[in-house]
């Protein structure tokens, strides 16, 4: 029986999820859903609008109103076509700007200084470079707990981002995205963080059908598909190498920390996460310290 929630939706007693996300406006979601059409489909509309509206006014409204009446109808048209071309410039700064979050990004340090909702658009392009198609929304209020949704040969998967400069995603929003994927009869969930998931969050995912994306791996994902024609992406040696262990101690997620004395100083090694509470560490490349 779970029990549990948030502010954007909670677990009912039998375990399903139920939302508390007030409906958008649907002129907000009509706008929404211009802006990311593609720009020439948008200005298609816009042509196809002023064609079918002026042929409309001079064939209907002219010759049956007054002269002024009709000087008025007749902006009509191109203030429509106006609309639809603002709406594909729009589209079009959209698209390079999401385009240029992923081929911009020069390592984990830049994925974790990106604002939050960039960091979203960021990996739906990343996620439709590897052939998905992404819907996700472009308002900055409550998503429900769904940032992003994929779909691709028929199935459907749900993204939720956690853009932490640091620290470990828990179970609590692995079980969380698990009772919205009932909800929603979706058939995978990504989650997709900066920084890392603790061993409770990842024995869970490994008997759910849960996807975890941790910082090295999504700076790996993002490497792979950014624009470099004619080259294979080359990533940092301490990037590639950066695989986030287990505590040796505890078993819980770790963290990258650098010595700020001893004869260590200024060296980077791996730390417990829950540190002081647990002492448990290992060097860069794996092999465990002295604690």
């Amino acid at each position: 029986m779970l029990k549990a929630g948030n502010a954007c939706g909670k677990f009912t007693a039998c375990g399903t999820y139920r939302m508390a996300r007030s409906r958008p406006k649907l002129s907000d979601t009509l706008v929404d859903l211009l802006i990311k059409l593609p720009p020439w489909l948008s200005l298609a509309i816009g042509i196809a609008s002023y064609a079918v509206m002026e042929w409309y006014q001079r064939t209907h409204v002219a010759p049956n109103v007054e002269w002024m009446m009709s000087a008025v109808t007749s902006m009509y048209p191109p203030i429509a076509l106006a609309f639809f071309v603002a709406l594909a410039a729009g589209s079009a700064v959209h698209r390079i700007r999401r385009e240029r979050l992923v081929d911009q990004q020069t390592g984990l340090d830049s994925l974790r200084h990106t604002p939050w909702k960039e960091f979203e658009y960021l990996v739906a392009e990343a996620f439709r470079r590897l052939g998905y198609s992404a819907d996700y929304s472009m308002d900055h209020g409550p998503d429900g707990g769904v940032d992003i949704t994929l779909k691709k040969e028929g199935l459907t998967s749900l993204v939720q981002c956690k853009r932490w400069r640091s620290g470990s995603v828990g179970v609590a929003v692995a079980r969380e995205m698990l009772g919205i994927l009932h909800a929603k009869k979706a058939h995978e969930v990504f989650i997709v963080t900066t920084g890392g998931f603790t061993a409770e969050a990842k024995s869970f995912a490994r008997t759910n059908p849960i996807k975890l994306i941790d910082g090295a791996k999504l700076w790996k994902m993002v490497a792979e598909v950014q624009a470099k024609p004619g080259t294979a992406p080359v990533m940092p040696a301490e990037i590639s190498a950066a695989t986030t262990p287990e505590c040796p101690k505890c078993g819980g997620e770790m963290v990258r920390r650098t010595a700020k004395r001893g004869p260590s100083a200024g060296s980077v090694f791996w730390s417990c996460a829950r540190f002081p509470n647990c002492y448990g560490n290992a060097s860069i490349h794996g092999q465990p310290e002295t604690a």
